[in-house]
């Protein structure tokens, strides 16, 4: 197991690390073991946030007793001064731990104000006094909101969507925190699903140093192709690069960051990053998670899409989802007409 210093924190991890969405999925008993068998494995960074249902507790209960021996983030998702402690509060007792090693402000539209006694990052600096929190982070899907975080000098780590389908623009974000000692979290290491060869994107951040990125598993054998991609890393040959570049050619211009300017600017109301990419969540998640009447209501308003193209200008990547949504239309829709096959029933 490779291990990296987090920029200027003194924190050091191991360079695969682990991302906890996908335990939300999970009962308490596959979550716990399969947690443990990534610290058993040399895996000693895990994140969270407070509002990944019961992933925290899941974690606490997994990691209780080497507690010490490992790196836990977590993300504080509320934006109000005076609920953050109570975030904190309850992220701590979750984790079964009395400290947290980094905490996070959860993709916020706009920077905190630090010079406001009564917000939230003046309520993360107060955790960090007392004790609860030790350093203090930053998320983002977008990557202005990023870059602008690692230049204010505010946090220590900041956490943005990379991998291998990643452009010069992201390269961008990557030098800054790499000058300014700031550690850099790489969330997406698969693209939403994306990204079906974990090679590609292993070797990526091989050959970035100072990127950490947290795998969303939820299964034992993905767990085993990260410890072997550890254990026996491979050359980047001919081959890797052949299929990295055929891949970028393929999907790059796909790579939604999920930021969500298009939903901003569609006049149809529809979600563009998330409805054109539901068929990568179908593959990498339980059906049953996304066939509730939420998402249900989203996907139904694919159809009005106009193609008027707002959502391309608007996303700073230039992504255009628009003929993929029309796929996913489809894939959902006949998960929906068999839904009772898993178990949904509404």
């Amino acid at each position: 197991m490779k291990y990296v210093r987090m920029g200027s924190t003194g924190l050091t991890v191991s360079k695969t690390a682990i991302g906890t969405v996908p335990l939300q999925r999970l009962d308490v008993a596959d979550a716990v073991k399969l947690m443990r068998n990534a610290y058993d494995a040399g895996i000693t960074f895990f994140d969270s946030a407070d509002n990944y249902v019961g992933s925290e507790a899941k974690l606490g209960i997994a990691l209780a007793g080497v507690r010490s021996e490992v790196v836990i983030s977590t993300k504080a998702s509320t934006q109000k001064g005076n609920a953050v402690m109570a975030h904190i509060e309850k992220s701590l007792q979750d984790l079964k731990t009395d400290y947290i090693d980094i905490i996070q402000m959860h993709n916020p539209k706009i920077l905190p104000d630090a010079n406001d006694p009564d917000g939230a990052y003046a309520a993360l600096v107060s955790a960090r006094q007392k004790g609860y929190v030790r350093h203090i982070g930053f998320t983002s899907h977008d990557l202005q909101m990023a870059i602008r975080a690692a230049e204010s000098g505010l946090f220590e780590t900041v956490q943005y969507p990379l991998n291998y389908l990643s452009g010069e623009k992201d390269e961008e974000l990557i030098r800054l925190c790499d000058q300014k000692g700031i550690g850099l979290i790489a969330m997406k290491p698969f693209a939403g699903g994306m990204i079906r060869n974990p090679t590609l994107t292993f070797m990526y951040f091989r050959s970035h140093e100072n990127v950490v990125p947290i795998y969303g598993i939820q299964r034992q054998s993905e767990l085993d192709i990260l410890i072997e991609l550890e254990e026996h890393t491979p050359a980047f040959d001919v081959n890797l690069r052949q299929l990295t570049e055929k891949g970028k050619a393929e999907f790059q211009s796909l790579f939604c960051r999920g930021c969500d300017r298009c939903l901003e600017n569609c006049p149809q109301g529809i979600r563009p990053g998330y409805m054109g990419r539901i068929g990568d969540f179908l593959y990498r998640n339980p059906p049953y998670k996304y066939l509730t009447m939420e998402w249900y209501q989203q996907v139904l308003k694919i159809p009005s899409c106009i193609a008027c193209g707002e959502c391309v200008k608007s996303c700073p990547f230039g992504v255009d989802l628009r003929s993929r949504m029309k796929e996913c239309y489809d894939v959902y829709m006949d998960l929906w007409s068999h839904k009772e096959d898993f178990g949904v029933n509404l």
